[in-house]
């Protein structure tokens, strides 16, 4: 069959596929791209291999808060018998205190170590403290004025960080 006896699709198709550029990707095995790209375009992945700045500074900021508010509990834990001792029930009152800070001196660590390692959880449970902490600052300032505006901006701030850099969080996690 010549040229001219084909119908007329079948031949353009083959001008289209002899006409393409021979320049393709070079890479093989698994995950290799049947793309093509143009000599001066580079690829799309990079090759950074430490994790953002950010996201450890939060965690950094977790962990220490979380360290701070169980050095807190351990000092009322340990002033609640001699407050029981001196004011009666006051003593109870402080033991309850105690339990709540260790309780969230245990959270943000665990926040802390999240999202140090990336976890979906972790960012949500770092989410969740931050929004907490930040409805709570809000109480503060309007309860005792300016004393709550600096809580207020740094857990405003996180929460912000945390949920706008999603998709970069997401990259970097694991479930």
């Amino acid at each position: 069959m010549s040229r001219h006896d084909r119908p007329n699709g079948t031949h353009r198709q083959q001008q289209s596929e002899s006409q393409q550029p021979a320049h393709r990707s070079q890479r093989t095995g698994p995950g290799a791209s049947t793309q093509q790209r143009s000599p001066q375009q580079a690829p799309t992945q990079t090759t950074n291999s430490s994790p953002p700045v950010g996201f450890r500074l939060v965690s950094a900021l977790f962990a220490t808060t979380g360290l701070l508010l169980l050095a807190a509990a351990a000092v009322l834990f340990d002033s609640a018998s001699s407050v029981s001792a001196v004011f009666g029930p006051a003593g109870t009152a402080v033991l309850v205190i105690a339990v709540a800070f260790g309780g969230l001196g245990l959270t943000n660590l665990l926040a802390g170590y999240g999202i140090w390692r990336f976890r979906a959880w972790g960012r949500k449970l770092g989410l969740f403290v931050s929004g907490s902490a930040t409805v709570g600052s809000l109480f503060m300032l309007v309860a005792a004025g300016p004393a709550g505006l600096p809580g207020l901006v740094l857990n405003g701030g996180v929460a912000w960080y945390l949920y706008e850099h999603n998709e970069e969080y997401a990259r970097w996690g694991r479930a």
